[in-house]
């Protein structure tokens, strides 16, 4: 009952999370998200519903980094960062932060602090977060200051410290974080010392109008003349990416990846790629189960199983979506089609000049007979 009145009576106060309770509150995603929210209880989080740009990164918390002693409050902690705001007050007595939330980025560094400090702290031996005394946070103040970073680093991670305190506060059951010092002492004694002559003075030569011109031109007739080509090319993407999650293993899915991908094999045309941070240049798994209709495990079964990894470092080839492109250089379609890995450069996909012509390669790449609709285009580029 008194949880439920302190509640009511003070907005900015979070209940307690239930362990199928969502990660990110409702009021926090908008409308148009579609990234599936994770539960209290995973052990890895998703910032997905927080993200709505659909060229930013999607970022996740993975609690398992946390030591077991002390990942039941920093889950407690973490999940009212996410849900929760700073109240004005406090925001106007701090001076040096005037947001009540951050974005995801800044939230995701953050988290990173918080749990390289909890890391630090079971090393000490600390079990609670209550336990955390004001000599541990002197300790690891000084730890920072003395590990070669800059003075703005250094304060950056002292907010970050901070917050964590102030965002245990607005939980309907806090961990009792006690508060670090230098909110009391002031936080310039716990930073690095200052290098330089410290005026903030930009020092670096100014470019000459006759570069920044066109550099400025280039931006905003990137941002105008070819946005609308990659938002639908990033939406095209995700609706392959969802068909590809719902995809049954069947029969026809295999039959229909052997004649789409031993075409290519056998003629040693290049086959379609993508960039993995495990394994580099390799086939392009959910490319090609969405163009042919079967299922992921199915393409990475018959790849495994005729080594087309290797295969297809040594022939790397695009992997075009059907996207039709508006944009235009010099009357021109900017590119001839829009790669599933769009932004990421294979071998055989480095952009070239307005002015470099281009040529035609409908032979390397033959129509999925499943999937006439979304074949790729007769023509490709580099």
């Amino acid at each position: 009952m008194t949880t439920a009145l302190s509640i009511e009576a003070d907005p900015y106060i979070l209940p307690l999370p239930e362990p199928d309770s969502p990660v990110v509150m409702d009021r926090w995603i908008s409308a148009g998200n579609t990234y599936s929210n994770s539960l209290y209880s995973d052990d890895i989080w998703s910032l997905g519903p927080l993200t709505d740009n659909p060229g930013d990164s999607l970022h996740k918390i993975n609690l398992r980094k946390c030591p077991a002693a002390l990942r039941s409050e920093v889950r407690r902690v973490l999940w009212v960062l996410i849900n929760g705001e700073l109240r004005p007050t406090y925001i106007r007595e701090r001076g040096f932060q005037n947001r009540t939330r951050d974005g995801v980025i800044s939230m995701r560094d953050c988290i990173i602090q918080w749990m390289k400090f909890a890391r630090w702290l079971d090393r000490q031996g600390v079990s609670q977060l209550s336990d955390c005394t004001m000599e541990h946070w002197k300790a690891y103040a000084a730890k920072i200051a003395s590990s070669g970073c800059g003075r703005g680093h250094a304060l950056t991670v002292l907010r970050w410290l901070s917050d964590m305190w102030a965002f245990d506060q607005l939980s309907a059951s806090p961990c009792g974080i006690t508060r670090p010092p230098w909110e009391d002492e002031g936080i310039d004694d716990y930073l690095p010392t200052e290098t330089g002559d410290g005026s903030g003075e930009n020092k670096t030569e100014p470019l000459d109008p006759a570069v920044i011109g066109p550099l400025l031109t280039w931006s905003i007739r990137l941002v105008e003349d070819y946005s609308g080509d990659i938002l639908a090319a990033w939406n095209e993407r995700r609706r392959m990416h969802a068909q590809v999650k719902s995809a049954k293993t069947t029969r026809e899915g295999l039959a229909a990846v052997k004649s789409y991908l031993l075409p290519l094999i056998n003629s040693g045309a290049p086959l379609p790629c993508t960039l993995s941070r495990l394994h580099g240049v390799t086939l392009g798994h959910h490319y090609v189960a969405a163009i042919t209709g079967a299922s992921w495990t199915q393409v990475h079964s018959f790849a495994t199983r005729l080594g087309l990894r290797r295969l297809t470092a040594q022939r790397p080839g695009p992997s075009p979506m059907q996207v039709p492109v508006t944009g235009r250089i010099e009357g021109r379609p900017w590119r001839e089609f829009i790669r599933w890995s769009y932004g990421r450069r294979s071998p055989r996909s480095r952009p070239r000049p307005a002015s470099t012509p281009r040529s035609r390669a409908s032979s390397c790449w033959p129509r999925p007979r499943c999937c006439p609709s979304t074949s790729p285009p007769a023509r490709s580029t580099r």
